[in-house]
């Protein structure tokens, strides 16, 4: 009988070992694309040519602005609150860090009701880097 037969073991071993490998394959790539910490635990902008970065740490509600190169021109940042119900927006966070290659902090409380945006802008050009909005 065909079913007893040791090439049938074989190709039901065959391809039943085949499965399990593409489910643990499967199982191991979902697991190292999931991130352990929220999306939105880490958030930043950094401007061009390395002139100073704007960033959000969820640990302690925490947003930094940098000012890396001491050019005498400065960076400048914002957070808007953004209200889903009726889309008012509201600068909750302003900052300022002279041409100094140094750093400014502020705590500001994020919650999840709120939609927030954070911006950077070098003063030399002027030009604002916005992120997309996130919440927490």
């Amino acid at each position: 009988m065909f079913f007893r037969s040791s090439a049938f073991r074989s190709a039901i071993k065959s391809r039943v070992g085949r499965i399990a490998a593409a489910g643990a394959a499967t199982a191991i790539a979902i697991s190292l694309s999931a991130s352990p910490a929220s999306a939105d635990s880490y958030k930043y902008i950094y401007l061009p040519s390395g002139r100073g970065y704007f960033e959000f740490i969820d640990n302690g509600d925490t947003f930094q602005l940098c000012d890396t190169k001491a050019d005498g021109q400065g960076v400048s940042a914002y957070l808007i609150r953004r209200d889903p119900l009726n889309n008012k927006q509201t600068f909750v966070v302003t900052m300022d860090d002279g041409g100094d290659s140094s750093c400014a902090t502020k705590t500001y409380n994020i919650n999840d009701y709120y939609d927030y945006q954070m911006g950077v802008w070098w003063h030399g050009d002027g030009t604002i880097y916005s992120n997309d909005w996130f919440h927490e």
